[in-house]
């Protein structure tokens, strides 16, 4: 491919047009982070689990302090499957996870479904509760991380 020749002048003022074509592309990233972090912390989007900031606390003193089905409640709509993840509200919209199946669902249990089932076979099969527990400990502590991560679904 052919490149032409530049002078120093025309490479200069190449490096300076390539800078602040690429400051300009910061700058307007950084906006759009800026204005995301706003939103997120507004009180009027419920971006994560347990809130804004991550607290199972609302301090708006326009909350009321009862309701039931019919009081104060502003909407009600059918869901149908099952889940238990947190509801995220984000812009006047409301994001829910349900799991839906043709087949019988196992019903919900404490803790989590792989913690539940390894300790229960492993008591099924004689193993005593402290070794039970030995074996647990040693098993989450050689799991790679990433995969502990994963398997913290909200």
């Amino acid at each position: 491919m052919f490149m032409p020749r530049l002078s120093k002048s025309e490479k200069d003022n190449l490096s300076l047009k390539l800078t602040v074509v690429t400051l300009l592309l910061v700058l307007a990233a950084g906006c759009v982070a800026a204005e995301v972090v706003d939103k997120e912390k507004s009180t009027d989007n419920w971006p994560r689990f347990l809130g804004p900031n991550s607290l199972p606390v609302a301090d708006n003193p326009k909350l009321p302090e009862r309701w039931s089905t019919t009081n104060n409640v502003e909407w009600v709509t059918e869901v149908s499957g099952v889940g238990w993840s947190s509801p995220i509200v984000w812009g006047g919209k409301i994001f829910l996870t349900s799991a839906v199946s043709d087949q019988p669902m196992k019903q919900p249990s404490l803790g989590t479904d792989f913690s539940n089932e390894y300790l229960a076979e492993m008591r099924e099969e004689g193993i005593s509760s402290e070794e039970a527990n030995n074996r647990l400990y040693e098993r989450d502590r050689e799991m790679p991380h990433e995969l502990v991560i994963e398997l913290m679904l909200y």
